[in-house]
């Protein structure tokens, strides 16, 4: 008999959303994949004919590989039974902890005198959540696959819970709060005080296992680069170069990285390869966290000093920086149409095209790219370069998904201080993409405008965030503002405030004065009247535009503008504007 088999491999929150750093991030990320890799090997490697993922040759599954896996796998198995599924299932699952192993062993070596081994081996068997379920699959194609998934789902829902000894009184997981730190500390934390090259942990820091691995670079001491280096890379290859280019001003940085106080980051293709080190070091009110992270704080208060001294004369702007996440529209429909596991593997094979050229995408917009997987994107962006790059992500995946007209591609890009917390840019980025979705509290939903969506959320430290949101419209030639697709309109009006011909306090005026119009009773005259208060700020502002911007930008108020809410809304359309315009004056994007 013939069957489909579907694992699920986990925990996904301890592998990717449990974060503090970029690396935690990222390399949960990372490992999830190789893990879930591994995995779908050893299917492969029992007989299983994969479906998802569906590699178009052998070394796609090797470690390392460029193929990102999702957590996910399927596969269909010829001439079987239920109790060779279970043992497939079982080598698989051991295939998922030997890979797991991999990673724990290189950190066991560099970390092994500050880790507490019993509670660090009984984390590491106990951390994969595995869970798999096969049905028959002879005939209905859709019926098995939609049987497998259903049969998979109830099975998570009765998950196995070990008991935890807890026989220790020790702190949990900084990260997460789930399971006890495996680091030996003493009263006064001096196990920690001298760490190998590479490895930051901060004194009061309690790392799991996962936490861990997640944390101590085993290849060498380069670690991914932190926010605050996406946030400030435009300026660093622009006005910044010239401390690039000063040999005492570099040699002070690898000082103070090999001390331990300051990060080096290192990614393919030599993107950032211009000033390694992490951006926090141009921000002389983040000194202290240097300081106090170093081997030897005297040395590093004087280096900190010295560099302090160098940015008196041209400091940085507020890194701000964007996380994009970007997820397909419709993608469960598409799968549900799909009548033979070919048409699937085809489906699946075109999602890992997208993912594997997303990274060049990102990486041209000078971003890291924290995981693409399927049609999931997660990455860090210069402020100046988040448009430019969330429509080339759009575009690739119409192109690549192209036998697909129906699925589509929202993109959520939440802008933030580099100094917030990671779990909240984590969160917030994941919040706009559900906006690009659904619109602001599900707005989009009900109008019937929903998913194929952009939306950008922009929050300033201390302040509540704003978000402007459109579905996606084809690039145009056209002046016309109203046929522009959001990011081009965005640019033009950036643009415009660059060159000084919008007045900056304009916008801030336009969304005080929509209050007024909030409880307008007259409903016949509301439209008019807005739309008139805008032109009259408008005329009345140093507006610089050329006849035809200030045409482009009349006509647009009339179709935009009809009451408080839409005026508000075109108020933040500028306000953003302005935002993307402070990312493009800090570097050239050709650079």
């Amino acid at each position: 008999m013939n069957y489909l088999l579907q694992i699920s491999v986990g925990p996904v929150q301890d592998f990717i959303a449990a974060a503090r750093r970029t690396r935690d991030l990222w390399f949960g990320s990372n490992m999830l994949s190789e893990i879930a890799k591994a995995a779908a090997k050893s299917v492969k490697d029992s007989g299983g004919k994969l479906i998802f993922p569906a590699p178009e040759k052998d070394e796609d599954l090797s470690p390392g590989s460029d193929l990102s896996v999702a957590n996910v796998i399927l596969a269909e198995f010829g001439d079987s039974d239920g109790e060779t599924l279970r043992a497939v299932s079982d080598k698989a699952l051991e295939a998922a902890k030997s890979r797991l192993k991999v990673y724990a062993d290189k950190v066991c070596k560099i970390m092994g005198k500050y880790i507490v081994k019993d509670r660090w081996d009984s984390q590491l068997d106990d951390i994969i959540e595995f869970y798999s379920a096969w049905v028959p699959a002879d005939g209905d194609y859709h019926s098995a696959r939609r049987n497998v998934g259903r049969l998979l789902a109830a099975r998570k829902n009765i998950r196995d819970f070990n008991a935890n000894d807890c026989k220790d009184r020790v702190p949990k997981s900084s990260l997460d709060g789930l399971r006890e730190s495996v680091l030996i500390r003493n009263e006064s934390d001096e196990t920690l005080s001298d760490l190998p090259r590479g490895v930051s942990i901060k004194p009061n820091e309690a790392l799991d296992a996962i936490g861990l691995i997640k944390r101590v670079p085993a290849g060498g001491d380069w670690v991914f680069p932190s926010v605050s280096r996406v946030a400030l890379d435009a300026w660093i290859r622009t006005e910044g170069k010239e401390f690039c280019d000063d040999s005492y001003f570099m040699g002070m940085c690898e000082e103070l990285a090999d001390l331990g106080a300051l990060s080096r980051a290192r990614l393919p293709g030599g993107v950032y390869d211009s000033f390694p080190y992490d951006g926090v070091i141009f921000l002389p009110d983040r000194h202290a966290s240097i300081i106090e992270d170093s081997r030897d704080k005297g040395r590093a208060k004087t280096l900190c000093s010295n560099i302090a001294r160098y940015l008196e004369h041209k400091k940085p702007p507020e890194p701000y920086l964007a996380f994009i996440c970007a997820d397909g529209d419709k993608m469960g429909a598409a799968l549900s149409a799909m009548n033979t596991p070919d048409e699937h593997r085809k489906f699946s094979q075109s999602l890992s095209r997208f993912a594997l050229k997303a990274r060049d995408i990102i990486s041209d917009n000078h971003g890291i790219c924290v995981y693409t997987g399927g049609d999931d994107v997660m990455a860090f962006i210069p402020l100046g370069n988040a448009l430019d790059c969330a429509r080339s992500l759009y575009d690739l995946f119409k192109e690549t998904m192209s036998d697909y007209p129906d699925v589509s591609l929202s993109v959520g890009i939440a802008a933030a201080h580099a100094m917030e917390n990671l779990e909240y840019l984590f969160n917030f980025g994941r919040e706009a993409e559900s906006i690009a979705k659904k619109g602001v509290n599900n707005k989009a939903v009900t109008q019937g405008n929903d998913r194929n969506g952009l939306a950008i959320s922009v929050r300033s430290r201390g302040n509540i965030p704003f978000t402007v949101r459109e579905q996606w419209k084809a690039k145009t030639d056209s002046h016309v503002l109203a046929e522009m697709s959001i990011e081009q309109r965005i640019k033009f009006f950036a643009e415009r405030f660059i060159n000084g011909e919008i007045p900056a306090k304009f916008p801030y005026e336009l969304r005080e004065n929509a209050k007024f119009y909030t409880n307008w009773k007259e409903a016949s005259t509301l439209a008019e009247a807005v739309k008139s208060d805008v032109i009259r700020i408008f005329s009345r502002k140093d507006i610089t535009l050329n006849d035809d911007d200030k045409k482009a930008f009349a006509d647009y108020t009339q179709v935009k503008v009809k009451d408080a809410e839409t005026m508000k809304e075109f108020a933040d359309e500028l306000i953003l504007a302005q935002w993307i315009s402070s990312g493009m004056t800090q570097g050239d994007d050709d650079a």
